[in-house]
């Protein structure tokens, strides 16, 4: 009877969470500015502001391939998804080296295949998402670093798994407590799901373009479908709102989602499309391989209060490094032109129109940071 009436109060924890969770997504839905369809997609001939940007020298000397950036309150954290450990610590006022953690492994604070950090509720805590593993860990930095030095096994304080219709996550995001948001391995839609209890699918949004829909199927053997590998979505969302920016890799697409509705579709200067040849590997299994019209787009992408941050990179033969800047309402705001290919960027705001730039520079290995304002 006791263990009945202990199923019950769970039961009803997680359906009061459930319901909480799709009532927060469709009341922001009921109280956004929807936009007509013919507002939706948006073009821009170019950005009527550019600046050039020489990266400082200065720096803290990484060994290995610092891919991704997480300032949090205290630290700059520099994820290694080839090497481990995988997390550097870093002091966040200059650069000094205190530590590594995150070994490999599928053990609680270990990874198999880190694939991004998320700003937590606490000054210095983060998500770290294996994709690989599919698996969300909650990390507080002081307390890992410290069990790393020690050489003890840290055992963060939530550890959640994704499965079933949430499984193939690869860009996930925070948008609340309790709400996040991802892109699929198939790339044809974001997901909006809850964290409480649980994990269970909200919502989707969006849709794999045509052009893809010809694309060769695969035989029984492939691990993956064609077109989630190489239509390659990233996201970023808003601190405060349930809005979420998604810029694809291999075409110049942008879009804007407010509460679960495409909102911008935002197409720049270039206008380009996938450019791939695909070829048959073995019967059944094929691949597309880039030429050189191919190129790259939204490689990274983060979002603040103001703006969407996304590195463009160019073609394959001719790569560039830009930030290119936009505000919530999909309107190009400033381009940002370095010296040095980005390998991994974070932008915090400082003041008004004040920002501190941290980056990883591809030529000479630093992490470094540099004061910018706009």
């Amino acid at each position: 009877m006791c263990r009945k009436k202990y199923f019950l109060i769970i039961c009803v924890i997680f359906s009061y969470s459930l319901f909480s969770c799709v009532n927060e997504l469709k009341d922001q839905r009921a109280n956004s500015d929807i936009l007509s369809p013919k507002e939706v997609e948006v073009r821009f001939a170019e950005f009527k502001k550019e600046e050039n940007i020489v990266l400082p020298e200065e720096g803290f000397d990484f060994i290995g391939k610092a891919s991704k950036l997480l300032a949090t309150k205290d630290y700059l954290l520099v994820l290694d998804t080839y090497n481990a450990p995988h997390l550097t610590v870093l002091k966040k006022e200059d650069l000094t080296l205190l530590g590594k953690m995150i070994f490999e492994g599928k053990g609680p604070g270990e990874a198999l295949n880190p694939g991004k950090m998320i700003r937590a509720k606490g000054p210095n805590s983060f998500w770290l998402f294996d994709g690989l593993m599919q698996r969300f860990q909650l990390f507080d930095v002081e307390a890992a670093l410290a069990a790393s030095e020690a050489e003890e096994v840290y055992d963060p304080p939530r550890i959640v798994l994704l499965k079933d219709s949430l499984r193939g996550s690869v860009d996930p995001d925070l948008i609340s407590d309790s709400l996040f948001v991802t892109t699929s391995f198939t790339f044809d839609d974001c997901r909006f799901f809850c964290f409480d209890q649980i994990p269970r699918l909200v919502a989707k949004v969006g849709e794999l373009p045509p052009s893809l829909s010809e694309w060769p199927k695969q035989g029984a053997k492939a691990y993956f479908p064609i077109a989630p590998m190489y239509y390659q979505a990233k996201l970023a969302t808003h601190p405060s709102q349930n809005w979420v920016a998604v810029g694809y890799f291999d075409t110049d697409v942008l879009e804007i989602y407010k509460d679960g509705v495409l909102t911008r579709k935002i197409r720049g200067p270039e206008n380009f499309e996938i450019e791939k040849q695909i070829v048959e590997q073995a019967e059944g299994i094929y691949a597309a391989i880039g030429t050189s019209e191919t190129k790259e787009a939204y490689l990274r992408m983060q979002a603040i209060e103001d703006f969407i941050y996304t590195l463009f990179i160019g073609t394959i033969d001719n790569r560039r490094n830009h930030i290119h800047i936009f505000d919530w309402e999909g309107r190009p705001v400033q381009k940002l032109v370095f010296n040095h290919e980005l390998g991994g960027f974070y932008m915090e705001k400082q003041g008004e129109g004040t920002y501190m730039l941290y980056f990883s520079d591809q030529e000479t290995g630093k992490v470094g940071k540099i004061p910018l304002a706009f």
